[in-house]
Parts: structure tokens; C-alpha cells; sequence
């Protein structure tokens, strides 16, 4: 609704209308104040005022193209306003249409080579498009016309961090906390880079002196934990991850984290529970399923240890990627005659390891050959039930079925009763001479 005021005097000129406009969009009443530009448009319908402010109501809304469509109206009548340019690109980045706002923000700089606002948009501009470096000198082109903008200081760090350059984005996060030494999250901010440089007792003092300033943030108390974890000390780690998880229940990492913290002090049970818990509040994690995976078959519960092992396949940081074959994996049915392919996975010593199933898999009905990697060829022909060794590279024969060596104590339920244990089962052809000393 319109104020009582300006409809009392009944204004008609754009002098007399845009007063109460503005003061209706500063005051966060956009749909007021856009009906009174609307109104100046209907009679003026190039005034320029009038179209960039009914754009930025547009902008204030989230409607981007409607905002451009307007500015550039706004900019044909007048294009030497250099807010016009600066706007308008700010509108074309919130639709990612980087390019359009990298040429608007050039444009207002050009008019206006100090406009601080423009510096900044520009470098938020080439930040978006992973120009980091331009960003960069966007920022500290900015800084160098207002060195006290706390803000700058701090998304310069932020950016400089992200290059790798941790040294000077410490010393930009140490200049933003000069300015305003109650800001948490620069703290952390702070923290997390000398973290990153393996500073570790800095970090600890950064993310300590966050935590009076937001002491219900529950990712510093994680950030807290992480670094205390990482120079050793698990048992203090150990009441950060339990605040985070007091205030945020559903937060995995933390659970994960905590879990490990608990398994280094031994606590293998409480570590189980909380493992279980980050895979209950997300069922679809793979880190939460892999950090399981690894804890149950340490406390010898092989059964939900394999299963739970599956999902190293959607684990980011596995050492192996899944192989893509156009035959179907194996689920342990009968083979019945068919040929199966075993590919080794990972290192050296699991693919000896668990080569022992592979006369299992035979007694399954059918023909197994393997594929391991080129210094293992020799040894594994010698594994009973294999017919056929390939190394990792070479073309494969023709297989019909294949799974995974380290699947296969899923596969066949495997317990820590039931490890296959018919030892040998590789022979080395290495032959040995032993020599005597006479005595």
C-alpha cells in the first residue's frame, strides 16, 4: 500500500514522486515503491531514475532479467551513469552470464575508475568464473581505496586461500581481525589456514579464540577437533566432536570424526554406535559407510564389515575406480560352466591375499581367470582354480561374469571362522639355496 501522504498531495511530476519512492524502497516496501515508479514510467516512460530503480526492485526480487532489461533502458537514455553499468552487471552475474557482467563492471570503471563498489563486483565476477588471480587484483585495486574495508580484507584471504597462497591470506585475515577482532568466522578462516600450512598450534589458538564469539557454531567445534586430531591429541579431540554433535544431531562428519578419535583411544564400541548413527542421519554418505566398513571388520564383524565394504566404490578418496564391463557382476550363483573374470583391485599385498577364494569361486562350476597386476602374473598361475592369469593392461579374453577380488568375502559370507585358510595356497618358483657354514 501507498503512504497516506504522498496520495494526500496527489504528486505528478517525477520531483515530486521519486522522494516518496525512495523512501518506500528504503525502507523495504519494494511493491510500493514500484507502483510509484510504474506511475512516473506511464507518463515518462524513458525517464531513466525511474527505469534503474524500478530495476533494482526487479534485482531486490530475484527477477535478474527483468532488473537487465530495465537498466538497459535506463543506460540508453544515460549512459555515462556508471551505477547504471555496475547494477546492471550485478544483475547479469546473478544469472550467470559472467562475460555480460565482466563488460558492465569495466564499463562503470571506466567512467569511474575509484568506484569502489564496481571494483568489488568486478572481482566477484571473475571469481565466479575461476579467473582468481584477476579477482585478486580486483580486491586489492579496492583495498587500495579503502584499506579499512574489513570485508575485502577478509574475502581476499578467503580467495588467496583457495590459490594455495596461504602466506599472504593470513596476513589479509590478520588485517581483518585488526579491524574487527569479534568476527568468528575470520577466525576460523584464520585457523583454517594455518591449518593447511601444518601450523597446528596456531590453528588450535585460532578456532579456541572463535568459539567465545560463536559458541553455538557447531562447525568450530568440529573445525576444533579436526586440528586437535591432527597433532595427536584424540582425547581432547574427542568433547569438540560431541558439541558438534550436541548442537547439530544430524551433523555426519562429526560423528565420523568422533568415531575415529574414539577407536585411537580404543573405544571400538562407542565408535561403532556413532558410525551407525552418521550412516543413519545420511544413509547416502560414502564416507560415513566407508569409515563403518573399515570399523566392523576391525572389531571382527566380517558379515556387516563386507557388506558396508561395498560402498568403497563411491568413496572419493579409494585408492581404485570401478572397472566398467558390459558383462554382469557376480553374485555368487551357481557358474555352470561359465567363465569368470577376478580382477585385482588395489595394492600388492590384497591381491595375495585374497587370491585364496579363487578356488572357491571354482567349485562354483566354472572357469576362472584373473586379472592382477604385471609382477603377480608368475605367482598367481599357481593358485588352485585359476586357468587362466592375465596381466592388468593386456587385452582380456573372453569372460562372461566378473566381480572383484576383495567382493568376494561378501560374496561367500565370509566370518572369522570361515577365512579360507588352506595354506599354501601360492607357490613361489623362486628357487632358494641355502647355504651352511661349516662348523
Amino acid at each position: 500500500m501507498l503512504t497516506s501522504a504522498p496520495m494526500q498531495t496527489h504528486p505528478t511530476s517525477p520531483a515530486e514522486l521519486l522522494p516518496a519512492a525512495l523512501r518506500l524502497h528504503q525502507d523495504g516496501q519494494l511493491r510500493e515503491a514500484a507502483a510509484i515508479y510504474e506511475q512516473i514510467l506511464s507518463c515518462h516512460p524513458t525517464h531513466p531514475d525511474a527505469l534503474h530503480l524500478l530495476g533494482l526492485v526487479a534485482f531486490q526480487l530475484g527477477r535478474f532479467q527483468q532488473a537487465i532489461n530495465l537498466i538497459k533502458r535506463a543506460i540508453a537514455v544515460i549512459p555515462s551513469v556508471a551505477g547504471y553499468h555496475c547494477n546492471c552487471g550485478e544483475a547479469w552475474r546473478r544469472l550467470g552470464k559472467l562475460d555480460e557482467a565482466i563488460h558492465c563492471h569495466r564499463e562503470a570503471l571506466r567512467l569511474n575508475p575509484d568506484y569502489l563498489e564496481a571494483h568489488i563486483n568486478l572481482g566477484s565476477a571473475f571469481k565466479q568464473n575461476g579467473k582468481l588471480a584477476e579477482a585478486a587484483a580486483c580486491y586489492r585495486r579496492a583495498l587500495q581505496i579503502n584499506p579499512n574495508h574489513f570485508g575485502l580484507h577478509n574475502n581476499l584471504g578467503n580467495l588467496l586461500k583457495e590459490m594455495g597462497q596461504l602466506d599472504p591470506a593470513v596476513v589479509s585475515y590478520q588485517e581483518a581481525l585488526r579491524l574487527k577482532p569479534d568476527f568468528a568466522p575470520t577466525h576460523v578462516n584464520l585457523g583454517l589456514a594455518w591449518q593447511e600450512q601444518n601450523r597446528l598450534e596456531e590453528a588450535i589458538a585460532s578456532f579456541r579464540r572463535a568459539l567465545p564469539l560463536a559458541p553455538q557454531d557447531a562447525e568450530t567445534h568440529f573445525k576444533l577437533g579436526n586440528a586437535l586430531q591432527k597433532q595427536g591429541c584424540a582425547a581432547e579431540a574427542i568433547p569438540c566432536f560431541a558439541k558438534a554433535i550436541e548442537l547439530q544431531p544430524s551433523y555426519a562428519d562429526a560423528r565420523i570424526n568422533l568415531a575415529l578419535a574414539l577407536q585411537e583411544e580404543n573405544q571400538i564400541g562407542p565408535a561403532l554406535r556413532h558410525l551407525w548413527e552418521a550412516v543413519h542421519v545420511q544413509p547416502d554418505y560414502p564416507d560415513a559407510h566407508w569409515n563403518l566398513a573399515l570399523a566392523l571388520l576391525l572389531s571382527g564383524d566380517f558379515r556387516n564389515g563386507w557388506n558396508e565394504y561395498e560402498w568403497r566404490w563411491r568413496y572419493p578418496r579409494f585408492s581404485s575406480r570401478p572397472r566398467q564391463f558390459s558383462q554382469p557382476k557376480w553374485n555368487g550363483a551357481v557358474l555352470a560352466g561359465r567363465t569368470i573374470l577376478l580382477h585385482a583391485e588395489q595394492g600388492l599385498g590384497d591381491t595375495i591375499q585374497f587370491i585364496r577364494y579363487a578356488p572357491l569361486v571354482a567349485e562354483r562350476g566354472g572357469r576362472v581367470i584373473v586379472e592382477c597386476q604385471p609382477g603377480l602374473v608368475s605367482l598367481l598361475k599357481s593358485a588352485p582354480g585359476v586357468e587362466q592369469v592375465v596381466a592388468r593392461g593386456q587385452p582380456l579374453p573372453h569372460f562372461d561374469i566378473y566381480t572383484p577380488l576383495m567382493s568376494l568375502p561378501r560374496i561367500f559370507g565370509t566370518t572369522l571362522e570361515s577365512i579360507p585358510a588352506a595354506i599354501p595356497y601360492l607357490v613361489s618358483g623362486i628357487k632358494l639355496i641355502i647355504y651352511c657354514a661349516a662348523i
